[in-house]
């Protein structure tokens, strides 16, 4: 372990024992180094601080535009699924075919008590669906 003793001229004038004007001299030339190794290492931490604050800034920054830019995606996702929903999830609408043969059938169901008595109104729809298939088919056919 070292210690280093740092001796003015008023210590050495009241210790009793005065420096000569060449030690003198060495003594401020001393002091004047050490105060400029301070004011290096003040200017270097200094430095390194506003380094390290503008980092921070920067992180700070880039991580408020990035939630800038997931909020806007997130944004942009739920109108798309808003378009979804409203387009692609609906059925098209169309004329039912054989909706009066269908409804007579069931009326005659409900009404009789004797299933069979049906036949005639049922073979109709029957034949009626089966002509719309055929149609339907024969399109997607020539499609």
């Amino acid at each position: 372990m070292s210690f280093r003793v740092l001796v003015d001229e008023e210590l050495l004038d009241h210790i009793g024992s005065p420096l000569t004007k060449s030690q003198r001299e060495a003594v401020r030339v001393q002091k004047i180094e050490e105060i400029h190794t301070l004011q290096q290492k003040a200017y270097h931490d200094g430095f390194q601080d506003g380094v390290q604050k503008s980092r921070i800034a920067q992180n700070m920054n880039l991580q408020k535009a990035i939630r800038t830019e997931e909020i806007q995606r997130l944004k942009n996702l739920e109108h798309f699924e808003n378009d979804m929903r409203q387009t692609l999830h609906r059925a098209p609408v169309h004329q039912l075919e054989c909706q009066s043969q269908r409804s007579l059938a069931l009326e005659c169901y409900r009404s009789s008590q004797d299933p069979l008595k049906c036949a005639g109104v049922v073979n109709e729809f029957a034949a009626c669906a089966r002509l719309a298939c055929e149609k339907k088919f024969a399109t997607a056919k020539t499609q």
